[in-house]
C-alpha cells in the first residue's frame, strides 16, 4: 500500500460520512477525527495533515472503515457496533 496522508486518508473517510442516512450523524467519521487528535494531536482539515503521514496501520484502519468493509462499523451508515477501532 503507497503511503498516504492524513488529508488524503481523510478525504477517503468522507465517503463514509457522505453515506450515513440524511440527518443522522457517521461516527465513523467522528471516532476518525478523535483518532488524529488522540494519536498525532491534529485534526483531518488542519494544515498539517497535508504534510502528515501516519503509519500504514492507521491508515489500513480507516481505509477499511471508508470502504465499507470493517467489521466495526455498519457500511452504509458508518455506525459503530460497539468495538473500537482506535
Amino acid at each position: 500500500m503507497p503511503a498516504m496522508n492524513l488529508r488524503q486518508i481523510a478525504a477517503e473517510m468522507k465517503s463514509c460520512y457522505d453515506r450515513a442516512p440524511s440527518g443522522r450523524e457517521c461516527l465513523a467519521w467522528w471516532h476518525f477525527v478523535d483518532a488524529c487528535r488522540l494519536h498525532y494531536r491534529t485534526e483531518p482539515q488542519s494544515d498539517r495533515a497535508e504534510s502528515f503521514y501516519p503509519p500504514t496501520w492507521f491508515a489500513v484502519v480507516w481505509l477499511a472503515v471508508a470502504k465499507g468493509e470493517s467489521p466495526d462499523y455498519h457500511p452504509e451508515t458508518g455506525q459503530w457496533r460497539g468495538v473500537p477501532c482506535i
